[in-house]
């Protein structure tokens, strides 16, 4: 387990992450940004237990915890 700015290399790498406080099977992915769309931006994607995906906006909480890992 590490901290969300050694999640975040992760992310930029590839990886997926999620944390171990969420008990589900919740991760976050980077998504680049589309080089068709001149508006594109570089985001992360929280994907959801349901599959869905929707923008991921960091709470302080998660910032600060220290539980995050490598999404299985």
């Amino acid at each position: 387990m590490t901290s969300f700015s050694n999640a975040l290399e992760d992310l930029k790498l590839g990886e997926k992450v999620t944390r171990k406080a969420w008990e589900s099977r919740q991760h976050l992915e980077f998504q680049n940004a589309d080089e068709d769309d001149e508006t594109s931006r570089p985001s992360i994607i929280l994907n959801t237990e349901n599959g869905d995906q929707i923008p991921w906006v960091a709470s302080q909480p998660d910032i600060l915890a220290e539980d995050w890992e490598i999404a299985d």
